[in-house]
């Protein structure tokens, strides 16, 4: 399961991961993941705003739409980023066979300078 983070937030979701009593492991300043058995591995990216419109994940260095992203979605209460449209970027990020599994992904995900 992966999940992008503002980079404002990033080392906030750390901390109240840790708090909760996970034990998230940092890789670098852009990524986190936890993997603590029984759970399934969860990865954490840091998303920052780079130029008007683009939205750029750090550690495999992807660009994506504001557009996909934002408004955010208010779930009990609380405000999360969740992508407008899950299957385009998907897609786009995978390839058009998204939905069959791979030995290995990301070849076709769109880089940017500035990412």
């Amino acid at each position: 399961m992966d999940f992008m983070v503002w980079g404002a937030d990033f080392s906030s979701v750390y901390a109240c991961l840790q708090s909760t009593g996970f034990k998230p492991r940092y890789l670098n300043d852009h990524f986190f993941l936890i993997d603590d058995p029984p759970y399934p591995q969860i990865d954490f990216y840091r998303i920052t705003l780079v130029e008007p419109g683009l939205v750029c994940e750090h550690w495999e260095h992807n660009w994506i739409l504001e557009t996909d992203l934002v408004p955010t979605k208010t779930v009990l209460n609380k405000s999360f980023v969740i992508p407008n449209r899950p299957e385009i970027l998907l897609q786009q990020w995978y390839g058009e066979d998204w939905k069959t599994p791979q030995s290995k992904k990301g070849e076709n995900f769109p880089k940017h300078p500035y990412c």
